[in-house]
This record gives C-alpha cells, structure tokens and sequence, in this order.
C-alpha cells in the first residue's frame, strides 16, 4: 500500500500526475507533456502515508465494524465505468437507477 499511494508526483507547472509504477514520466522527474519539475506532496511521502494509516484503523477501521454488525454498511467494488459503480451504489442503498437513454 504504501508504495502505491508513496508512488504518486505531480508536475509543478501543468499539475499532470504521475505514478512511479503505473504511469512513470518517459524521463525521470520531467513532466513528458511540458517538460516541468515533478514532485511529490507532502501528504504523498511514505511518512506522512503511515501516520494516515495509523489513524484510519484506529479511527475508521472500528466504524466499519460497528456498522456491518448492525446491517448499515455495504461494500462497494469501485473498479469500472462511472455508471457501473453509480449503479451498484445504487443497489446497495436500495434505489432505482436514474440512467438516460
């Protein structure tokens, strides 16, 4: 987890993202649109990363528990199209989908 979310960097000038692993820039640390500086946010550095893990299973973690034994949560795949996951979003709260032909 922690070299997926530690792996993100962002061009100064044109704010294009990158990821070390799953999209790296052509030239390490240039931007492949603009040529400018890329750079990792302060809340992006392994540090930062495990400090937010720490208070989500301590803080959140318990929430989910709590909230699946009394038959409120639901869990939800978020891969795939918008429309797809609005869809099952949908469908764990019981509505109709509100899709346009």
């Amino acid at each position: 987890m922690l070299k997926r979310l530690g792996g993100r960097w962002i061009c100064r000038q044109c704010q294009t993202p990158y990821h070390e692993v799953a999209s790296p820039p052509k030239i390490k640390g240039k931007c492949d649109k603009c040529s400018g500086e890329l750079y990792q946010r302060s809340d992006d550095v392994p540090a930062t990363i495990k400090e937010r893990l720490k208070v989500f299973f301590a803080q959140t973690a318990p929430l989910i528990e709590y909230y699946t034994k009394t038959g409120k949560f639901a869990e939800i795949n978020g891969e795939g199209e918008m429309d797809e996951i609005k869809q099952r979003i949908l469908d764990a709260v019981g509505k109709k989908s509100t899709r346009r032909g």
